[in-house]
């Protein structure tokens, strides 16, 4: 790539990337305005500069490929850091054969991580992962519905019938910033790809600055045996609780139907879902989850920033040791697409 050259973005080149996506990828799009979003997400916590890795030809900026590092919410996670690919775009005109590929293995090669992941890719791009030794596949939307709401945000079809669910022998505590930081943890399993903390739990969740996420632990014997991280989403007055993430044995997930039921109630939401891929999903049966056909006549709303009553397709890529538990909020998918003007 003769006259390229391929580094990380230095801290007095934002401007030149959000101007970058204003023009290249969406003049709407969040990242290319607010100034407060990009710097929460990809301010580097290491080195003063960004989470970017930009293409340039002289002072022409032909491509960018932002990524978050898992060790950004706790540093103890280093030696199990997974680098999670963002936006990545190159310009139609770059001219460069290949640009967008070169970012992509500079990112893998410079980047000091235990595995390398993206959801939410491009529907043609599975293959090139595969050639590049990643696992691609989608993930799973389960739904848990309150048998009692009113049927707002889903379609359902006239013959459905709302799964049966056990009571289960798990319940939720919801924990604030003080509580998570005293909680013991050692019951949970941490055997996890990608791992994560409790630390991780407070930095990506409880401090972030948009959203407000509730997390929980999930007890079973008076023992806390997982954490869980959701958030309250809302359209015409009605409440969605999405679960986007979790630590620990799964099978702990599927012990708390009761206990997300009464949450669904006290926070009127009419269902929770997991968007997620996960080894063994047989476990979220028992509390009455059932996995959603996107091509099938049930619809689930997976956005709400805007609105789109509508099933959605997320695929992801995983290069790793072993076989991941990948949740929405890895990477970027859970993240505010709207955003007053506060801090653009």
């Amino acid at each position: 790539m003769s006259g390229v050259e391929i580094r990380l973005c230095a801290a007095h080149e934002r401007e030149r990337v959000m101007a970058f996506l204003r023009q290249y990828w969406s003049a709407k799009h969040v990242l290319a305005h607010h100034k407060g979003l990009f710097e929460w997400q990809y301010r580097s916590v290491e080195r003063d500069g960004y989470d970017y890795f930009l293409a340039w030809r002289g002072e022409e900026l032909l491509g960018v490929l932002g990524f978050i590092d898992s060790r950004r919410y706790d540093p103890q996670l280093t030696g199990r850091n997974v680098a999670w690919l963002a936006l990545w775009k190159v310009r139609d005109d770059a001219g460069v054969a290949g640009l967008g590929l070169q970012l992509l293995l500079t990112m893998m090669r410079e980047l000091s991580a235990a595995c390398f992941g993206v959801v939410g890719i491009n529907p043609t791009h599975p293959p090139m992962y595969r050639a590049l030794r990643y696992v691609s596949d989608e993930l799973t939307q389960y739904l848990l519905l309150r048998p009692d709401a009113p049927t707002v945000l889903t379609h359902r079809p006239d013959d459905f019938v709302i799964p049966p669910g056990a009571p289960g022998a798990a319940q939720l505590r919801l924990l604030d910033a003080a509580a998570l930081a005293q909680l013991d943890v050692s019951a949970i399993d941490d055997g996890q790809i990608p791992a994560k903390s409790a630390r991780h739990f407070h930095t990506r969740f409880l401090e972030h600055p948009y959203y407000t996420y509730r997390v929980y632990a999930v007890v079973r014997a008076d023992k806390p045996v997982a954490l869980l991280a959701a958030r309250r989403a809302e359209h015409a007055g009605v409440g969605a609780l999405r679960l986007v993430d979790f630590w620990g044995d799964i099978a702990h997930l599927g012990q708390c139907g009761d206990a997300l039921r009464a949450e669904l109630a006290e926070l009127e939401c009419e269902y929770a879902d997991l968007c997620a891929a996960l080894p063994d999903d047989a476990p979220l049966a028992e509390a009455g989850f059932f996995a959603l056909d996107p091509d099938g006549a049930f619809i689930a709303p997976n956005y709400f920033e805007p609105f789109e009553q509508r099933n959605v397709r997320i695929r992801y890529a995983f290069k790793g040791e072993a076989a991941p538990s990948i949740f929405r909020a890895d990477g970027d998918q859970d993240r505010p697409n709207q955003l007053s003007a506060e801090n653009m």
